[in-house]
Protein backbone atom coordinates (compact mmCIF):
# COMPACT_ATOMS: atom_id res chain seq x y z
CA UNK A 1 0.00 0.00 0.00
CA UNK A 2 3.33 2.53 0.52
CA UNK A 3 3.77 2.79 -3.36
CA UNK A 4 0.07 3.70 -3.47
CA UNK A 5 -0.19 6.70 -1.12
CA UNK A 6 3.24 7.65 -2.60
CA UNK A 7 1.41 7.97 -5.97
CA UNK A 8 -1.93 9.70 -4.04
CA UNK A 9 0.86 12.18 -2.59
CA UNK A 10 2.55 13.06 -5.86
CA UNK A 11 -0.83 13.66 -7.26
CA UNK A 12 -1.69 15.39 -4.40
CA UNK A 13 1.36 17.90 -4.38
CA UNK A 14 1.50 18.96 -7.70
CA UNK A 15 0.80 22.77 -7.37
CA UNK A 16 -0.34 25.68 -10.35
CA UNK A 17 3.23 26.16 -10.75
CA UNK A 18 4.41 23.12 -11.62
CA UNK A 19 4.58 22.37 -15.39
CA UNK A 20 3.62 18.68 -16.56
CA UNK A 21 4.63 16.36 -19.33
CA UNK A 22 2.82 13.29 -19.78
CA UNK A 23 4.92 10.95 -22.29
CA UNK A 24 3.01 7.66 -23.34
CA UNK A 25 3.75 4.42 -25.24
CA UNK A 26 1.87 5.10 -29.20
CA UNK A 27 -0.81 2.13 -28.76
CA UNK A 28 -3.97 2.35 -27.57
CA UNK A 29 -3.17 1.59 -24.04
CA UNK A 30 -0.56 4.13 -23.71
CA UNK A 31 -3.07 6.52 -25.55
CA UNK A 32 -5.92 5.88 -23.29
CA UNK A 33 -4.17 5.73 -20.14
CA UNK A 34 -2.47 9.34 -21.13
CA UNK A 35 -6.20 10.19 -21.88
CA UNK A 36 -7.50 9.14 -18.02
CA UNK A 37 -4.51 10.90 -15.99
CA UNK A 38 -4.89 14.19 -17.95
CA UNK A 39 -8.69 14.48 -17.25
CA UNK A 40 -7.62 13.47 -13.77
CA UNK A 41 -5.40 16.29 -13.19
CA UNK A 42 -7.73 18.79 -15.13
CA UNK A 43 -10.92 16.95 -12.83
CA UNK A 44 -8.87 17.34 -9.41
CA UNK A 45 -6.52 20.10 -9.82
CA UNK A 46 -7.99 22.02 -12.33
CA UNK A 47 -4.48 21.65 -14.07
CA UNK A 48 -3.74 20.92 -17.87
CA UNK A 49 -0.72 19.19 -18.97
CA UNK A 50 2.21 21.51 -20.23
CA UNK A 51 3.53 18.78 -22.78
CA UNK A 52 2.60 15.59 -24.34
CA UNK A 53 4.05 12.90 -26.76
CA UNK A 54 3.74 9.32 -27.36
CA UNK A 55 7.32 7.43 -27.70
CA UNK A 56 7.37 5.61 -30.57
CA UNK A 57 11.01 4.34 -29.81
CA UNK A 58 10.45 4.15 -26.01
CA UNK A 59 13.38 5.86 -24.63
CA UNK A 60 13.97 8.85 -23.10
CA UNK A 61 16.24 10.48 -26.18
CA UNK A 62 18.03 13.87 -25.72
CA UNK A 63 16.11 14.95 -28.17
CA UNK A 64 12.99 14.54 -25.89
CA UNK A 65 15.22 15.82 -22.51
CA UNK A 66 15.75 18.61 -24.47
CA UNK A 67 12.37 19.53 -24.93
CA UNK A 68 11.87 18.49 -21.38
CA UNK A 69 14.26 21.52 -20.58
CA UNK A 70 12.85 23.82 -22.66
CA UNK A 71 9.39 23.69 -21.73
CA UNK A 72 10.65 23.86 -17.85
CA UNK A 73 9.10 21.03 -16.76
CA UNK A 74 9.22 20.29 -13.25
CA UNK A 75 6.90 16.95 -13.44
CA UNK A 76 6.89 13.77 -15.94
CA UNK A 77 4.61 11.17 -15.89
CA UNK A 78 5.69 8.36 -18.00
CA UNK A 79 2.75 5.96 -18.59
CA UNK A 80 3.57 1.94 -20.38
CA UNK A 81 6.54 2.66 -21.22
CA UNK A 82 9.46 0.39 -19.12
CA UNK A 83 12.08 3.02 -18.44
CA UNK A 84 13.52 1.41 -15.83
CA UNK A 85 15.26 -0.63 -19.05
CA UNK A 86 16.61 2.82 -20.12
CA UNK A 87 18.44 3.46 -17.29
CA UNK A 88 20.95 6.19 -17.90
CA UNK A 89 18.52 8.44 -19.12
CA UNK A 90 16.21 7.76 -16.65
CA UNK A 91 18.51 9.07 -14.10
CA UNK A 92 19.51 12.52 -16.01
CA UNK A 93 15.95 13.29 -16.40
CA UNK A 94 15.18 12.78 -12.63
CA UNK A 95 18.15 14.78 -11.63
CA UNK A 96 15.52 18.26 -11.74
CA UNK A 97 12.33 16.90 -12.76
CA UNK A 98 9.90 14.69 -10.33
CA UNK A 99 9.28 11.27 -12.58
CA UNK A 100 6.32 9.14 -11.94
CA UNK A 101 6.28 5.96 -14.41
CA UNK A 102 2.71 3.80 -14.63
CA UNK A 103 3.91 0.80 -16.45
CA UNK A 104 2.60 -2.76 -16.74
CA UNK A 105 6.08 -4.40 -18.33
CA UNK A 106 8.09 -6.57 -16.25
CA UNK A 107 10.63 -5.30 -13.93
CA UNK A 108 14.52 -4.27 -15.00
CA UNK A 109 15.15 -2.60 -12.05
CA UNK A 110 14.14 -3.04 -8.62
CA UNK A 111 15.89 -0.45 -6.89
CA UNK A 112 14.96 2.83 -5.52
CA UNK A 113 15.82 6.02 -7.85
CA UNK A 114 15.78 9.52 -6.42
CA UNK A 115 12.65 11.73 -7.39
CA UNK A 116 11.36 8.41 -9.30
CA UNK A 117 8.13 6.84 -8.55
CA UNK A 118 7.77 3.51 -10.12
CA UNK A 119 4.65 1.54 -10.09
CA UNK A 120 3.98 -2.24 -11.58
CA UNK A 121 0.86 -4.27 -11.31
CA UNK A 122 3.04 -7.07 -9.79
CA UNK A 123 4.17 -4.10 -7.22
CA UNK A 124 0.87 -3.33 -5.58
CA UNK A 125 -1.37 -6.09 -6.77
CA UNK A 126 -2.02 -10.16 -7.16
CA UNK A 127 -2.00 -9.50 -10.98
CA UNK A 128 0.65 -10.46 -13.68
CA UNK A 129 2.14 -7.36 -15.84
CA UNK A 130 0.12 -8.88 -18.56
CA UNK A 131 -3.17 -9.04 -17.15
CA UNK A 132 -3.67 -5.27 -16.00
CA UNK A 133 -2.87 -2.83 -18.73
CA UNK A 134 -1.62 0.53 -17.44
CA UNK A 135 -5.25 2.20 -18.21
CA UNK A 136 -6.70 -0.27 -16.05
CA UNK A 137 -4.08 0.72 -13.68
CA UNK A 138 -4.29 4.58 -13.86
CA UNK A 139 -7.75 4.30 -13.48
CA UNK A 140 -7.73 2.45 -10.18
CA UNK A 141 -5.06 4.61 -8.57
CA UNK A 142 -7.06 7.82 -9.68
CA UNK A 143 -10.15 6.31 -8.91
CA UNK A 144 -8.98 6.92 -5.12
CA UNK A 145 -8.72 10.44 -5.27
CA UNK A 146 -11.44 11.90 -8.00
CA UNK A 147 -14.85 10.15 -9.08
CA UNK A 148 -13.60 9.35 -12.93
CA UNK A 149 -16.45 6.32 -13.85
CA UNK A 150 -17.53 8.69 -16.76
CA UNK A 151 -13.36 7.53 -18.05
CA UNK A 152 -14.21 3.77 -17.08
CA UNK A 153 -14.84 3.09 -21.32
CA UNK A 154 -11.74 4.61 -21.73
CA UNK A 155 -9.80 2.15 -19.38
CA UNK A 156 -12.39 -0.89 -20.75
CA UNK A 157 -11.41 0.02 -24.43
CA UNK A 158 -7.25 -0.42 -23.42
CA UNK A 159 -8.09 -3.38 -21.57
CA UNK A 160 -9.89 -4.97 -24.30
CA UNK A 161 -6.61 -3.84 -26.82
CA UNK A 162 -4.19 -5.33 -24.43
CA UNK A 163 -6.15 -8.78 -23.89
CA UNK A 164 -5.83 -7.44 -20.54
CA UNK A 165 -9.59 -7.97 -19.33
CA UNK A 166 -9.66 -12.31 -18.22
CA UNK A 167 -9.25 -10.70 -14.67
CA UNK A 168 -11.41 -7.73 -14.87
CA UNK A 169 -14.85 -10.06 -16.58
CA UNK A 170 -17.27 -8.71 -13.47
CA UNK A 171 -16.02 -5.06 -13.39
CA UNK A 172 -16.55 -5.09 -17.63
CA UNK A 173 -20.01 -5.90 -17.23
CA UNK A 174 -20.52 -3.08 -15.13
CA UNK A 175 -18.75 -0.85 -17.45
CA UNK A 176 -21.14 -2.65 -20.42
CA UNK A 177 -23.67 -2.34 -17.98
CA UNK A 178 -23.47 1.95 -16.90
CA UNK A 179 -22.53 2.73 -20.70
CA UNK A 180 -25.06 0.64 -22.23
CA UNK A 181 -22.89 -1.25 -24.53
CA UNK A 182 -23.95 -4.94 -25.26
CA UNK A 183 -21.57 -7.58 -24.05
CA UNK A 184 -20.33 -9.96 -26.34
CA UNK A 185 -18.10 -13.52 -26.60
CA UNK A 186 -15.68 -11.85 -28.88
CA UNK A 187 -14.82 -8.46 -26.83
CA UNK A 188 -13.03 -7.30 -30.13
CA UNK A 189 -16.79 -7.11 -32.18
CA UNK A 190 -18.21 -4.78 -28.88
CA UNK A 191 -18.07 -1.06 -29.39
CA UNK A 192 -15.01 -1.08 -27.30
CA UNK A 193 -12.93 -3.44 -28.88
CA UNK A 194 -14.08 -2.10 -32.39
CA UNK A 195 -12.78 1.63 -30.90
CA UNK A 196 -9.50 -0.43 -29.72
CA UNK A 197 -9.14 -1.71 -33.23
CA UNK A 198 -9.68 1.77 -34.88
CA UNK A 199 -6.87 3.44 -32.41
CA UNK A 200 -4.20 0.35 -32.93
CA UNK A 201 -5.33 1.50 -37.02
CA UNK A 202 -4.70 4.68 -36.83
CA UNK A 203 -1.70 4.10 -34.95
CA UNK A 204 0.33 1.54 -37.19
CA UNK A 205 -1.24 3.30 -40.62
CA UNK A 206 0.60 6.46 -39.43
CA UNK A 207 2.71 7.68 -36.20
CA UNK A 208 1.20 11.04 -36.26
CA UNK A 209 -2.29 9.43 -35.93
CA UNK A 210 -1.70 9.37 -32.22
CA UNK A 211 -1.78 12.90 -31.38
CA UNK A 212 -5.06 12.59 -33.38
CA UNK A 213 -6.16 9.58 -31.62
CA UNK A 214 -5.30 10.88 -27.94
CA UNK A 215 -7.41 13.84 -28.69
CA UNK A 216 -10.64 11.99 -29.86
CA UNK A 217 -10.91 10.31 -26.49
CA UNK A 218 -9.69 13.51 -24.74
CA UNK A 219 -12.86 15.59 -26.15
CA UNK A 220 -14.96 12.41 -26.44
CA UNK A 221 -17.67 12.58 -23.27
CA UNK A 222 -19.14 8.88 -24.44
CA UNK A 223 -18.18 6.29 -25.95
CA UNK A 224 -20.08 6.76 -28.90
CA UNK A 225 -18.10 10.79 -29.58
CA UNK A 226 -15.30 8.49 -29.74
CA UNK A 227 -16.09 7.20 -33.05
CA UNK A 228 -15.06 9.28 -35.88
CA UNK A 229 -15.63 9.30 -39.75
CA UNK A 230 -11.43 9.36 -39.99
CA UNK A 231 -10.86 6.94 -37.89
CA UNK A 232 -13.46 4.58 -39.44
CA UNK A 233 -11.79 4.94 -43.00
CA UNK A 234 -8.62 4.40 -41.94
CA UNK A 235 -9.87 1.21 -40.27
CA UNK A 236 -10.92 0.25 -43.63
CA UNK A 237 -7.84 0.91 -45.35
CA UNK A 238 -5.80 -1.18 -42.46
CA UNK A 239 -8.39 -4.69 -42.49
CA UNK A 240 -7.77 -4.73 -46.21
CA UNK A 241 -4.29 -5.09 -46.25
CA UNK A 242 -4.32 -7.51 -42.82
CA UNK A 243 -6.42 -9.58 -44.96
CA UNK A 244 -3.60 -10.21 -47.35
CA UNK A 245 -0.61 -10.13 -45.15
CA UNK A 246 -2.81 -12.94 -43.02
CA UNK A 247 -3.39 -14.96 -46.34
CA UNK A 248 0.33 -14.98 -47.35
CA UNK A 249 1.24 -16.48 -43.22
CA UNK A 250 0.83 -19.88 -44.61
CA UNK A 251 4.45 -18.95 -46.03
CA UNK A 252 6.34 -18.50 -43.13
CA UNK A 253 9.35 -20.30 -42.10
CA UNK A 254 8.49 -22.98 -39.34
CA UNK A 255 10.91 -24.33 -36.63
CA UNK A 256 8.66 -26.91 -34.73
CA UNK A 257 6.23 -24.32 -33.29
CA UNK A 258 8.17 -21.16 -34.05
CA UNK A 259 6.62 -19.67 -37.04
CA UNK A 260 8.92 -16.41 -38.05
CA UNK A 261 7.10 -14.48 -40.93
CA UNK A 262 9.06 -11.72 -42.87
CA UNK A 263 6.15 -8.96 -44.12
CA UNK A 264 6.42 -6.36 -46.29
CA UNK A 265 3.86 -3.91 -46.55
CA UNK A 266 3.33 -0.12 -46.89
CA UNK A 267 1.98 0.47 -43.73
CA UNK A 268 4.96 0.22 -41.66
CA UNK A 269 3.18 -0.54 -38.29
CA UNK A 270 0.40 -3.06 -39.26
CA UNK A 271 3.05 -5.84 -37.98
CA UNK A 272 1.57 -5.49 -34.19
CA UNK A 273 -1.93 -5.87 -35.41
CA UNK A 274 -1.12 -8.77 -37.70
CA UNK A 275 1.14 -10.68 -34.34
CA UNK A 276 -2.13 -9.95 -32.27
CA UNK A 277 -4.75 -11.39 -34.77
CA UNK A 278 -2.56 -14.28 -35.16
CA UNK A 279 -1.75 -14.90 -31.76
CA UNK A 280 -5.32 -15.09 -31.21
CA UNK A 281 -6.09 -17.12 -33.97
CA UNK A 282 -3.35 -19.51 -33.18
CA UNK A 283 -2.78 -19.66 -29.10
CA UNK A 284 -0.33 -22.74 -29.33
CA UNK A 285 2.42 -21.23 -31.68
CA UNK A 286 4.93 -18.86 -31.27
CA UNK A 287 4.57 -16.15 -33.65
CA UNK A 288 7.25 -13.99 -34.48
CA UNK A 289 6.77 -10.83 -37.87
CA UNK A 290 9.45 -9.26 -39.34
CA UNK A 291 9.18 -6.02 -41.17
CA UNK A 292 12.49 -4.36 -42.68
CA UNK A 293 12.59 -0.73 -43.58
CA UNK A 294 15.73 1.21 -44.31
CA UNK A 295 18.27 0.02 -42.14
CA UNK A 296 15.93 -1.40 -39.15
CA UNK A 297 13.90 -4.43 -38.27
CA UNK A 298 11.29 -4.15 -36.43
CA UNK A 299 10.02 -7.26 -34.34
CA UNK A 300 6.36 -8.35 -33.19
CA UNK A 301 5.94 -11.30 -30.94
CA UNK A 302 3.01 -13.53 -29.46
CA UNK A 303 2.47 -16.45 -27.88
CA UNK A 304 -1.29 -16.79 -26.85
CA UNK A 305 -1.54 -19.56 -24.08
CA UNK A 306 1.76 -17.56 -22.52
CA UNK A 307 3.96 -21.20 -22.99
CA UNK A 308 7.01 -19.64 -24.11
CA UNK A 309 7.96 -15.84 -22.40
CA UNK A 310 8.01 -14.31 -25.91
CA UNK A 311 9.74 -10.60 -23.63
CA UNK A 312 12.53 -12.88 -22.75
CA UNK A 313 12.92 -15.02 -25.92
CA UNK A 314 13.36 -11.49 -27.55
CA UNK A 315 15.63 -9.97 -25.41
CA UNK A 316 17.98 -12.86 -25.61
CA UNK A 317 17.97 -12.92 -29.03
CA UNK A 318 18.49 -9.18 -29.32
CA UNK A 319 21.52 -8.98 -26.41
CA UNK A 320 24.14 -7.26 -27.13
CA UNK A 321 23.52 -6.36 -30.53
CA UNK A 322 24.15 -2.43 -30.96
CA UNK A 323 21.07 0.09 -31.09
CA UNK A 324 19.01 -2.90 -30.11
CA UNK A 325 15.84 -2.65 -28.12
CA UNK A 326 13.69 -5.57 -26.97
CA UNK A 327 10.88 -6.51 -24.00
CA UNK A 328 7.34 -6.08 -23.60
CA UNK A 329 5.47 -9.04 -21.77
CA UNK A 330 4.85 -13.19 -21.57
CA UNK A 331 2.87 -13.38 -24.26
CA UNK A 332 3.29 -10.11 -26.52
CA UNK A 333 6.81 -8.36 -27.07
CA UNK A 334 8.70 -6.31 -29.29
CA UNK A 335 12.01 -5.84 -30.74
CA UNK A 336 13.94 -3.29 -32.81
CA UNK A 337 17.36 -4.03 -34.33
CA UNK A 338 19.50 -3.33 -37.28
CA UNK A 339 18.99 -4.74 -40.38
CA UNK A 340 22.67 -5.97 -40.87
CA UNK A 341 22.28 -7.80 -37.30
CA UNK A 342 19.22 -9.50 -38.62
CA UNK A 343 20.62 -12.55 -39.80
CA UNK A 344 22.51 -13.11 -35.95
CA UNK A 345 19.40 -12.02 -34.32
CA UNK A 346 16.89 -14.95 -36.49
CA UNK A 347 19.96 -17.44 -35.48
CA UNK A 348 19.88 -16.67 -31.92
CA UNK A 349 16.33 -16.58 -31.63
CA UNK A 350 16.22 -20.35 -33.58
CA UNK A 351 18.65 -21.87 -30.78
CA UNK A 352 17.50 -19.89 -28.26
CA UNK A 353 13.37 -21.73 -29.06
CA UNK A 354 14.99 -24.50 -29.37
CA UNK A 355 16.83 -24.88 -26.07
CA UNK A 356 13.14 -23.75 -24.30
CA UNK A 357 11.59 -26.57 -26.16
CA UNK A 358 14.44 -28.92 -25.17
CA UNK A 359 14.19 -28.23 -21.65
Amino acid sequence: MTLIKDFEKYIKNISSKDKIAVLHDTDPDGICSAVIIAKTLQKLKNKKITYRSGLAEKKLSGKIQKILKRKGITKLIILDISSDQDLENLRKVSKKIDVLILDHHKIYFNKKIKNVLLIKPQLISKYKPYEYCTAKLAYDLCSRLVEIKDMDWIAATASIADIAHKPWKEWLKKVFKRNKIKMKKDLFKTKPGKLASMISSAEVSDKKNVAKCYQIIYNANSLKQAFTKELKKIKKKVDKELKRLIKGFKKSEKYKSLYIYEITSKIEGIKSPLSTILGLKYPHRTIVIISRKGSKARISARRGDKEVAVNSLLEKAARDLPAANAGGHVPSAGATISVRDYPKFKKRLIEEYSRLENK
